[in-house]
């Protein structure tokens, strides 16, 4: 169901070559709005986010990032790397940036 939001990511910048999506509701919850913020009208797994991915990530400081919160999919969030190790370490700083907040 999320095969187009991921592959929006992926078409995004070729030097992207991995996204996790994971659901969790504080870190959702922390980034909502205050991070890029996919359009909370849009559910998961629609052409419509997937083209709403698309636009935030025509800006290279969201790209750069690796992280978007879903907004019209609660406790949803892509991180995304060159790297699973990369993206994946984009998770972990998010989550510690959290948990101090």
């Amino acid at each position: 169901s999320e095969s187009l939001s991921h592959a929006a990511v992926y078409e995004a910048d070729e030097r992207i070559r991995s996204v996790i999506h994971i659901h969790h509701g504080p870190m959702w919850e922390a980034g909502l709005n205050r991070m890029a913020t996919t359009d909370s009208a849009f559910s998961f797994g629609t052409p419509e986010i997937a083209l709403n991915i698309a636009g935030l990530l025509r800006n290279e400081r969201i790209r750069e990032s690796g992280i978007l919160i879903m907004g019209g999919h609660p406790e949803g969030i892509l991180f995304f790397g060159n790297s699973p190790g990369d993206a994946g370490q984009r998770v972990l700083d998010y989550l510690k940036e959290v948990a101090h907040d």
